[in-house]
């Protein structure tokens, strides 16, 4: 059949590898953020350096960067907002994740009738 070209089928493993190199891309990318930020700090107090601490800066970095690609992806950011909101949210660390619980979750709980860690029933505080 000269002149007709088949339809070349998209590999299953490009649509997975679509959805999971953002997410790689933004844990690195937030991950870089909370190098900059442990390195500075020491630099800042005159701290002894601590590769376990620089370790965990990273991998708390990483997950806050993974966090915010998703909450930027489901509000429909575009690409240079979201690197924006992933960088510096992984250069705050666990600053943005104490922020984000103020934000969003406290909120959220109150809203399905939980205070101060406890579900509140019919208007009664739930006891112990």
């Amino acid at each position: 059949m000269i002149g007709h070209a088949m339809p070349e089928k998209e590999p299953e493993n490009i649509s997975l590898l679509m959805q999971i190199v953002p997410l790689l891309f933004s844990g690195f990318l937030a991950s870089v953020g909370g190098a900059v930020h442990y390195l500075n700090r020491i630099d800042r107090h005159s701290l002894k350096f601590s590769i376990f601490h620089l370790f965990v800066e990273i991998i708390t970095s990483g997950f806050v960067g993974v966090i915010s690609f998703m909450l930027c992806d489901a509000a429909n950011f575009g690409w240079a907002y979201t690197a924006a909101i992933v960088a510096i949210s992984g250069h705050m660390g666990a600053r943005a994740l104490f922020l984000l619980e103020q934000a969003m979750l406290i909120p959220l709980l109150r809203r399905f009738g939980y205070e101060n860690g406890k579900r509140e029933t019919c208007g009664e505080k739930e006891t112990d």
